[in-house]
């Protein structure tokens, strides 16, 4: 049985909704408007079980003899969520509930994904790749061509934050780069941060993804690769 699960990534609490896509989209359907402003939802089709199939069971992550195993379901489920800017331990934690694998296996699988230079997440501008660093250095010869493998595109912040605070957070995690704030055309803060070496930004991004970091926002800071055009002087 197809089941489509709807995981609220951004509300104060968090609810999962589980069963067919009609009653999913009917669940949330019902939520009030001020609930749903400003919220991500995850849609996930899944081949869960009928038996799996009821929201308590599938928050608690319910393990039966007939649910899958394998490990590439769990990664498809792991990027996904990833994407959406979910932190690593929390990732683990909801792959583990949404295919039925324990906990501990989860998160070996989702560790090394996030540790991948080349994963794409919803902070990324631009693609990473030496490909692109010499198409850009062609369009415009005064430009570093290291400069896109070099900064770093950071989201979730939160609207109020200033960059005193976002400095302090990012040297408890290590990581020291030189940083600019702006804002979005929402009213909410973004931030680039740029290193001397493109390995020191690789480490950056790896320590912000797997560091759980949270701003005045609900959801973690998730680091990115950013478009050189974007940097602010």
């Amino acid at each position: 049985v197809s089941t489509c699960v709807a995981k609220d990534l951004t509300m104060t609490y968090e609810r999962l909704f589980a069963g067919p896509a009609a009653e999913v989209r009917r669940q949330w359907g019902e939520l009030e408007a001020e609930a749903k402003r400003g919220t991500a939802v995850l849609l996930l089709g899944l081949p869960l079980p009928v038996s799996t199939s009821t929201e308590e069971q599938v928050a608690e992550g319910a393990r039966h003899a007939e649910m899958p195993q394998s490990d590439a379901e769990l990664a498809s489920v792991a990027k996904l969520l990833l994407k959406h800017g979910v932190s690593v331990q929390k990732a683990g934690l909801i792959a583990a509930q949404l295919t039925g694998q324990p906990v501990e296996r989860a998160h070996e699988v989702v560790k090394p994904l996030a540790l991948r230079g080349g994963h794409s997440n919803r902070a990324d501008a631009s693609p990473h790749s030496d490909q692109a660093d010499g198409a850009a250095k062609l369009s415009n010869p005064q430009l570093p061509a290291s400069n896109c493998s070099r900064t770093l595109h950071l989201i979730n912040l939160g609207r109020y934050s200033t960059e005193e605070e976002v400095t302090a957070a990012l040297d408890q995690l290590g990581v020291h780069g030189e940083l600019s704030l702006a804002e979005t055309h929402l009213g909410g803060r973004i931030a680039f941060l740029r290193f001397a070496s493109p390995e020191e930004a690789s480490r950056a991004r790896n320590a912000i993804n797997l560091g759980d970091l949270r701003l005045g926002g609900q959801r973690p800071v998730v680091a990115g690769w950013a478009r050189r055009d974007r940097w602010l002087s």
